[in-house]
């Protein structure tokens, strides 16, 4: 007798199924003392914690419904459509699931086929939910900044440390020496007489800050040392040059 084909043999045996499957859809589907149990029988050895073939875990609800490489394997409202509901009941060797051992009973793939049916509803618990966080960004970088007091930011960690070690700052740099480090390092070039005169004459408190934050060049010209800075900055840094 010639073998059916595969997409054939699912539609019949699903057809079969379906006096079972009315039968345990006629009451609620209780996941925790019906279906986990069931995975845990039959999927979890190869689809856990322990073991994840197909990178397919069953035991953790996130895991689940997240599926393997090729997709979801569960679908909820709809079992013909769910691979995890056609490998229990496929014929082929390299297909069918379990792939060693007692297969799903009648009941037991009728009770699937009726939870997927039902919506696959899994209560979440402790474990699903902590296995639904990635834990990459548990990692200190992509935590919210947290208010600081003041004196605890990186200034108040500086000066604890040079405290620790029986040192102080050093004194800060004449304006003049402040503003040439400032203009060659966005610009690349020393800045005009002129503008260290206006730097050094204007005694606000946020004079630094304004001339940081200025657009460049500052004197309006094509000569604003784009794509030079790193040249000056290397030569001060090999000759000492302020």
């Amino acid at each position: 007798m010639p073998r059916l084909p595969k997409n054939v043999r699912h539609a019949a045996a699903l057809l079969v199924l379906l006096p079972l499957s009315r039968t345990a859809s006629a009451a609620e589907v209780a996941f925790e003392s019906q279906i986990r149990p069931l995975l845990e029988k039959h999927c979890t050895e190869c689809h856990g914690k322990e073991k994840q073939k197909a990178d397919l875990r069953l035991d953790l609800r996130p895991h689940a419904f997240k599926g393997g490489p090729n997709g979801p394997v569960i679908v909820p409202g709809d079992s013909a459509k769910s691979p995890l509901l056609q490998r229990v009941l496929s014929e082929e060797e390299d297909e069918r699931m379990p792939p060693k051992g007692a297969r799903l009973t009648a009941a037991e793939t009728a009770l699937l086929k009726a939870w997927i049916e039902a919506g696959a509803s899994w209560p979440e618990t402790e474990a699903d939910r902590a296995a639904s966080i990635d834990k990459r960004l548990e990692h200190w970088a992509y935590q919210p900044l947290r208010p600081m007091a003041p004196g605890t930011g990186i200034d108040g960690y500086i000066d604890g440390a040079l405290q620790k070690a029986g040192l102080r700052r050093s004194p800060e740099a004449p304006r003049d020496v402040l503003l040439r480090r400032l203009t060659y390092d966005l610009t690349g070039l020393p800045p005009t007489p002129e503008e260290v005169a206006a730097f050094v004459a204007d005694n606000a408190p946020d004079a630094y800050e304004k001339r940081v934050d200025q657009p460049w060049p500052p004197r309006g010209t094509a000569s604003a040392g784009r794509g030079t800075g790193w040249m000056w900055s290397g030569l001060r840094k090999a000759t000492g040059l302020r």
